[in-house]
């Protein structure tokens, strides 16, 4: 994927969390600083480790993404939680660099008892994160005695935390002081956590999983985003782009519904016609990506990420570009949008037959709304568009309903392990890289 600098994907990561839920703003970054902090005190991880583990603290809340239990996560004494733990554990072990961290984030709001059998290599990290995270929940109670402020962890001394971690954070010299939670960030630690520089591979797969965390909200939506990658190189091939626009369109399709993240679920599932105020929220998706991925990507792939819903006659949104003000990757876009989402199957209808895709593409190139040569194009290789489609839609949705289906084998596993039931290989064995 093609970014300004390979270290942007962090602030392409943390600017999409940061969408994710109001009550969440900034919530990732500051419990990765205040792991950071620890982690620098204990001086006994290497540079990649200490990097590795605060990248995982700023995506600790990911599988919030699906399972909506932010009211849950914001409370001190934590609720049912386990639900977006284990979902960001699947995401981070299947799609991520970070998958030998995984169960890190499973259990970073398990409780000691619940530690029990996990290697203790997982467990001194699961713990800082997890102290890490209710001191910013309980920071923003602007709690104003700092004696009052520790007491409330003291509280929980050998029951939710080990003694030695809440001792980590409050006693000795490196502790968390009252001046640390104005989040003032020190430059050493913006330098660990934004200007690290990774390979080609990881920024694809941090992407990967992004993307897929979005997508799999819903069924529905599940497999659009990469099948039209596939139809915008497919296009983009037969309509003689160079091997750079392919790139920027490639990048800018893959990239073009990230603003989706901010749209409440049931507008992206509903199979009825949107009121007005619903149209509203979902056409915001579009000023979401931009703050998003603004000076994160260049200038060619923003235009591509967000101009897909613009008309050549003016009539379409976010800004009402048209005509020449439209690149001809913006109008590839655009029209391999329409062709994608028009072929898809959906739960609650089936692929569109050949004819009738044709025709309503047909009239929305007569009516001025989209370009008629790109349109032509999708038509004449109508079938090797819908394969490809196909053929991906089939792998994705194999791949959405085994995450699903250890999604609950997971959960089965905690609840058995939390009542005393057995262990299991998922918390006993020991981390590859701690």
């Amino acid at each position: 994927m093609k970014l300004l600098n390979s270290s942007y994907i962090v602030n392409i990561i943390e600017n999409t969390l940061n969408h994710m839920d109001e009550r969440l703003m900034d919530h990732g970054k500051r419990v990765s600083f205040l792991v950071y902090k620890m982690l620098k005190k204990q001086n006994k991880y290497t540079t990649k480790q200490v990097r590795d583990i605060c990248l995982l603290a700023l995506i600790h809340d990911i599988g919030a993404y699906k399972t909506e239990e932010v009211r849950n996560m914001v409370a001190f004494e934590t609720g049912a939680v386990w639900e977006h733990s284990t979902y960001g554990y699947l995401f981070v072990k299947h799609f991520s660099p970070l998958k030998d961290l995984a169960p890190m984030l499973l259990f970073h709001h398990a409780s000691l008892k619940e530690l029990e059998y996990v290697h203790p290599g997982y467990r001194e990290v699961t713990q800082i994160i997890f102290l890490a995270d209710r001191i910013d929940v309980l920071a923003l109670s602007e709690i104003e005695q700092w004696e009052q402020f520790t007491g409330y962890f003291d509280e929980f001394r050998g029951i939710l935390f080990d003694s030695e971690i809440i001792d980590l954070f409050f006693k000795g010299e490196g502790c968390i002081e009252p001046d640390d939670l104005e989040f003032d960030y020190p430059p050493e630690f913006n330098e660990i956590l934004y200007k690290s520089e990774f390979s080609a591979e990881e920024v694809n797969s941090f992407m990967d999983m992004v993307i897929l965390s979005i997508e799999f909200r819903s069924p529905q939506t599940m497999n659009h985003t990469f099948t039209l990658v596939k139809a915008c190189e497919i296009l983009g091939k037969k309509a003689g782009l160079t091997d750079e626009q392919l790139e920027d369109l490639k990048t800018g399709a893959l990239l073009h519904d990230l603003g989706k993240v901010g749209v409440p679920l049931q507008i992206l599932e509903s199979t009825e016609q949107l009121s007005p105020e619903e149209l509203e929220k979902m056409k915001a998706h579009i000023d979401v990506t931009k703050e998003i991925l603004d000076n994160n990507v260049s200038p060619a792939v923003l235009s591509i990420a967000t101009n897909h819903h613009e008309k050549l006659d003016g009539s379409g949104y976010g800004v009402g570009l048209k005509g020449d003000e439209l690149s001809i990757s913006d109008r590839l876009l655009a029209v391999a949008d329409i062709f994608c989402a028009l072929c898809s199957r959906r739960s609650y209808k089936l692929q569109m037959p050949k004819e009738k895709l044709v025709s309503i593409m047909e009239d929305m190139k007569a009516d001025g709304l989209i370009d008629p040569n790109l349109t032509d194009l999708a038509a004449q290789h109508y079938e090797e568009l819908t394969a490809a489609i196909d053929e991906i839609t089939l792998a994705l949705g194999k791949t959405y309903n085994d995450l699903w289906a250890e999604y609950e084998l997971v959960l089965s596993m905690v609840d058995a392990f939390r009542e005393g039931l057995g262990t299991n290989e998922l918390y006993i064995k020991e981390p590859p890289a701690f």
